[in-house]
């Protein structure tokens, strides 16, 4: 008196060979999907900046052939360091004993990179 229950109705059927055969195809481009663009940082990319021209009024040449435009005046603290090949502590020291003037802007603390030349040149002709 029992009576049976069609149940292959109630449950979805799952075919495997169709899942392998859709994992294996290569992505065409309906199915291949973008990855999201990333925000903009907000700062000039450097590599699409354009340059300005030297006939508008150029510095002189660096020592290793820079135009003036191209030749950065001025470095930050970490920036000092590594030209310099001296620790932080020591920039400070030779910043608080008055042998190398920072250039204060704002909040931020610049150094010359013409006084670090300087610096460097004194310091050569002062131990020979």
């Amino acid at each position: 008196m029992a009576k049976d229950i069609d149940n292959s109705a109630a449950q979805p059927t799952f075919d495997f060979e169709e899942v392998q055969q859709t994992r294996s195809k290569p992505p065409t481009a309906d199915t291949q999907q973008t990855q999201p663009r990333r925000r903009s940082s907000g700062k000039p990319n450097v590599a699409t900046t354009p340059k300005p021209s030297a006939e508008r009024g150029a510095l002189a040449p660096g020592p290793n052939g820079q135009s003036g435009l191209d030749r950065q005046l001025l470095v930050n603290i970490p920036q000092a360091c590594r030209m310099l090949c001296l620790s932080r502590t020591t920039l400070y020291e030779l910043m608080w004993r008055g042998e190398l003037p920072p250039i204060h802007i704002g909040r931020s603390v610049r150094f010359a990179v013409v006084q670090l030349e300087s610096f460097v040149t004194d310091r050569i002709t002062h131990n020979s």
